[in-house]
């Protein structure tokens, strides 16, 4: 192959997958850093509305994390079946395998995930406090 074959390749890859790849790529980290700025700034708030409790401040950055962590994995699942769906995987099964997988697991752990969800309650409620 000549470098005029693999120009001409590369171009017609980039005109067709490789520009929705990088559109996708590119939304994806703008949206990443949308959702760091915005759990930053909730955070702030909340520790400067109670700067004189430390217990609170405490509480607001966990909750924090908690929430800005499951915005970012919804970011990634979201930004992977775009890519797949790119790449011409079908979603509809996958989606429905991963479902059946899902409710699997749910019945299997749904006590870790009844004291993590009642754990989350507990601290936005503030319900226990130490002291």
């Amino acid at each position: 192959m000549d470098l005029k074959n693999i120009s001409q390749e590369f171009v017609s890859w980039f005109a067709g997958i490789g520009f929705k790849l990088a559109i996708i790529i590119g939304l994806t980290i703008v949206a990443l850093i949308i959702v760091r700025m915005i759990t930053k700034r909730f955070v702030k708030i909340y520790v400067d509305k109670h700067a004189k409790d430390v217990e609170m401040q405490k509480r607001a950055e966990t909750l924090g994390k908690m929430f800005n962590y499951f915005l970012v994995l919804t970011v990634f699942s979201v930004s992977l079946m775009l890519v797949l769906d790119l790449f011409g995987v079908k979603l509809g099964p996958l989606l429905a395998a991963a479902g059946v997988v899902g409710v699997a697991i749910g019945f299997g752990t749904q006590h870790l995930v009844q004291d993590l969800l009642n754990g989350f309650f507990i601290m936005l409620d503030d319900e226990i406090r130490e002291g």
